[in-house]
Order: C-alpha cells, then sequence, then structure tokens
C-alpha cells in the first residue's frame, strides 16, 4: 500500500506529483525544491536531501493542490 499523507502518495515522485498537478511545482519552488533535474526521486527522499521536514511539505503541498 502506498504510504500516503493527506493525500499526497511520497512515495510518487516530484515529477509524477508536478505532471499530475502542475499547481505542486510552486509548493516545491518555495521549499527551494527542484522540479527539474532532480525530480525523479520519491517525494520524501527529496525531502530529506534538502533537509526539509516532510509532513511541513505534505501539508502545503496538500493545502496547494486542495484550492
Amino acid at each position: 500500500m502506498p504510504q500516503t499523507t493527506h493525500a499526497v502518495d511520497v512515495t510518487m515522485t516530484v515529477k509524477e506529483l508536478v505532471d499530475r498537478e502542475p499547481r505542486a511545482r510552486d509548493v516545491f519552488a518555495q521549499f527551494g525544491m527542484d522540479t527539474c533535474c532532480g525530480a525523479t526521486v520519491p517525494i520524501a527522499e527529496a525531502a530529506a536531501r534538502h533537509g526539509i521536514e516532510l509532513g511541513a511539505l505534505v501539508a502545503a503541498l496538500a493545502g496547494a493542490l486542495a484550492a
């Protein structure tokens, strides 16, 4: 079963989410995350690599996608 939080599947790659939900690109940018070259890793891994608290990122993504 995929690991999900606030309807955001953190096992999905950054690119997969941005392709499905273009609004997510702005959230990743606010957190200083690359949505181009480094976007082929799962969201949880990308957050860890950037030192970003996963819960904060997921909450921001969920809020943007719900808007």
